[in-house]
C-alpha cells in the first residue's frame, strides 16, 4: 500500500512538472512571436521612414499582438503590458543611443545605435 502511494505521488508530481514545463515553453513561444512581430515592424519602419517615425509609432507597436493566423496558440494567451493593460505589449525607447563601429565588410563605417526595450508578457487564458 505504501509503495503504491509512493508511485502515485511520484507520477502525479511528474505529470504536474511536465505540464508546467510545457506551459512555460508555449508562453515563451508566444512571447517570441510577439517580439518578432514588433521587431520586424520597427526594423521595416526604421529602414523606410527613419527613427522619428519609429519614435512616433511606439503606441502602435504596443498593440502588435500576434493573431491566431500568425501564431496559432497565441489566441490562448492574454498579453499585458507591465502596467497590467490587456492586449498590449511593453515597447519603450531608452534614451542614450551610442555610436558604434560596425564589423565585417563595412568595418570602416560607423552607425548610431538606438535602444528600444520590448517586454511581451503572455499569460495563460484567452482574452
Amino acid at each position: 500500500m505504501i509503495l503504491a502511494t509512493g508511485v502515485f505521488e511520484y507520477t502525479t508530481a511528474t505529470a504536474k512538472l511536465n505540464y508546467r514545463n510545457n506551459e512555460y515553453h508555449r508562453a515563451v513561444a508566444a512571447a517570441e512571436a510577439a517580439t518578432e512581430k514588433v521587431v520586424a515592424s520597427v526594423a521595416s519602419d526604421y529602414r523606410d521612414r527613419g527613427e522619428g517615425y519609429v519614435m512616433g509609432s511606439l503606441a502602435n507597436y504596443r498593440t502588435r499582438i500576434p493573431t491566431a493566423t500568425e501564431y496559432a496558440p497565441s489566441g490562448e494567451f492574454l498579453f499585458q503590458d507591465l502596467s497590467g493593460q490587456d492586449d498590449r505589449l511593453e515597447v519603450d525607447y531608452i534614451p542614450g543611443g551610442t555610436f558604434a563601429v560596425t564589423s565585417g565588410p563595412t568595418a570602416a563605417c560607423g552607425a548610431s545605435k538606438a535602444n528600444y526595450a520590448l517586454s511581451p508578457t503572455p499569460k495563460p487564458g484567452s482574452p
